[in-house]
């Protein structure tokens, strides 16, 4: 009787560890990260259910890009080029005003379809959201009081200089300032506005954001003067959410539309006065898609390539091999040589740390996106054009080649549709080869030449570990000091830290820029760089390199510790009943 009490013990025991563990898996599940592969329908399906309404995120502080006129209702330069969108639409549009810190965390929260806030596409941002394809670029400068005597950039030495929160502004300044061997003192503001009257009154001695909105703010006020040359490349891009092409695509597609019909270049004309309009690259044939007949659904793909890739420790390419000299089959007969074949090697090197590690799967070009459809292939490199026809079948990578000497189009690769994390991984890698000059080496390999990359290079580092890791080099430069440097340059500082650091042209601006905003937010305190990194706890990592855990293992605990604790009980209950037996 005695035993099968006991017994009836321990299977109580086992029903509510039973029950602590799968409670325990599911508070997991809310507190980990979780990546979003069950989004049902694009951004554009959510408009249409909002009555056609988009909601467009502005900034309200930040002429001539966006601010309020003295009716209070929004104006300026991204507002504009949203309205001529929502125009070609045939939507209605709705404006939320934005500080520069809020601008990501509300797209990505659902809160706004679209952020048109002179907002610099970076290789970071570029982790959490999507950008259209670039539509002006700027340069980051610094706006002084005119009778400071700071005439030049070496000037600031020992100043306190303002930076928004929220922008790039904080990491590039610093980063300047470093190079050049000049002592700062960094003043965060949330809000422009604090940050001008700071400077007017003495309590800071600089502010510096991008150069249109500087000259912008001296025009306003001759108590200002903007000092030196630009010392940064700022592109911007609307940013949209992660993981939905179709949306972006019609965005881009709607920027190329609004500048071939000249809309763009009548909204740039009327904030810019006496320079030449951006030009907006274009694509050769049409979009086939407009905001009425777009889909509404979207097909996340369960797992990312990024890790299949890693996953099964190796690159499956289909590739072309009668294209000398970007991918052919050698004096052999053997699949295959060229520019291409060279290139997809290095991303091998640098994602799996062996070069060997890619199999390349000859395809004929009506194979060439059901192979990847099917997933038979991660990535496709056939000399693909850079089209819309392609668009609509597939995602594609920046153009990593265009030069009319060897060939009349540019081409790019074919990748999953709806993988943002697999496409950055894709471009982020592109871009480092080209700053270590990788590119480079092979370019002249197989045309005897040097040649520019012929897309452009985000500023900035991405601060995810894994893909940090996965497009560097080689295995010496990751696991040296190399990484560190590169994510000090893109920390978001925590605004209560006391840190101390040793640290060209562009549009003039018609003036119609009110003055009417009343500030709503002050000056957070001081900061100057840290001896250490200092990672913000939305910033963590969710996942480590290969060698170490990743977090979301963490949740199969509970399960270890239910089979411990039941074998353990066993044992206990094993021991008795033998004890019983021999009395």
């Amino acid at each position: 009787m005695s035993s099968f009490k006991t017994f009836r013990w321990l299977r109580l025991l086992f029903i509510i560890m039973s029950l602590v563990c799968t409670s325990t898996e599911f508070a997991k599940a809310d507190l980990l990260p979780q990546l979003d592969t069950t989004l049902p329908h694009s951004t554009i399906q959510r408009i249409r259910d909002r009555d056609n309404v988009l909601i467009a995120g502005v900034l309200q502080d930040f002429p001539p890009f966006g601010f309020e006129d003295s009716h209070g209702d929004p104006v300026g330069f991204d507002v504009d080029l949203i309205r001529s969108m929502a125009d070609i639409w045939g939507v209605k549009v709705e404006f939320l005003n934005l500080t520069s810190d809020a601008r990501i965390p509300l797209l990505a929260a659902g809160e706004v379809d679209i952020i048109a806030a002179a907002m610099t596409h970076t290789q970071y941002r570029e982790e959490t959201i999507d950008f259209s394809q670039t539509y002006f670029v700027d340069g980051q400068s610094v706006l002084v009081r005119a009778n400071s005597g700071i005439n030049e950039l070496s000037d600031l030495q020992d100043k306190r200089i303002a930076a928004i929160w929220g922008t790039t502004s904080i990491d590039q300044i610093k980063t300047y300032a470093i190079a050049n061997g000049i002592r700062i003192e960094i003043v965060p503001f949330t809000d422009h506005l604090p940050a001008l009257e700071a400077l007017e009154t003495g309590t800071i001695d600089a502010l510096t954001t991008d150069r249109t909105a500087l000259t912008q703010f001296a025009s306003d006020n001759s108590s200002f003067q903007v000092i030196g040359e630009s010392f940064t490349y700022e592109p911007y891009g609307l940013g949209v959410r992660t993981d939905d092409s179709i949306f972006r695509h019609l965005i881009d597609a709607t920027l190329q539309q609004l500048k071939v019909n000249g809309k763009y270049d009548e909204i740039y004309n009327h904030w810019f006065a006496d320079t030449v309009p951006y030009s907006i690259k274009i694509t050769e044939d049409t979009w086939k898609y407009n905001y009425s007949n777009s889909p509404g659904t979207l097909e996340i793909p369960n797992q990312s390539m990024m890790e299949k890739v890693q996953r099964q420790q190796k690159i499956i390419v289909g590739v072309s091999i009668d294209h000398s000299p970007f991918s052919s089959l050698d004096e052999m007969g053997q699949c295959c040589i060229g520019f291409e074949i060279d290139l997809l090697r290095e991303f091998a090197k640098r994602w799996l740390d062996d070069e060997k590690k890619i199999t390349f799967i000859p395809i004929k070009d009506m194979d060439v996106v059901a192979q990847l459809q099917l997933g038979k292939v991660n990535l496709i490199a056939v000399s693909i054009k850079n089209t819309w026809q392609f668009e609509d079948l597939a995602d594609l990578s920046q153009i990593y080649f265009s030069d009319e000497r060897f060939a009349d189009e540019s081409y790019v690769l074919a990748l999953p549709t709806n993988d943002s994390d697999f496409r950055d991984l894709v471009n982020l890698t592109l871009q480092e080869m080209v700053r270590d000059e990788s590119y480079k080496h092979l370019y002249t390999k197989w045309f005897s030449t040097d040649s520019p990359y012929p897309d452009e290079i985000w500023p900035g580092m991405p601060t995810d570990p894994i893909i940090l890791s996965m497009i560097q080099k080689d295995a010496k430069s990751r696991a040296t000091s190399s990484i560190l440097p590169r994510i000090l340059n893109v920390l978001d500082f925590t605004p209560t830290m006391s840190m101390s650091a040793d640290f060209t042209s562009v549009p003039t601006i018609t003036n119609e820029i009110s003055k009417s905003v009343t500030p709503t937010i002050t000056q957070l305190p001081s900061v100057m760089l840290p001896e250490q990194p200092v990672f913000d706890i939305t910033d963590a990592p969710t996942d480590f390199p290969p060698t170490g855990m990743s977090l979301r293992s963490y949740s199969s605990l509970p399960i270890v510790v239910l089979i411990i604790v039941t074998l353990f009980s066993g044992a206990i209950y094993h021991k008795k009943l033998g004890r019983e037996k021999i009395t």
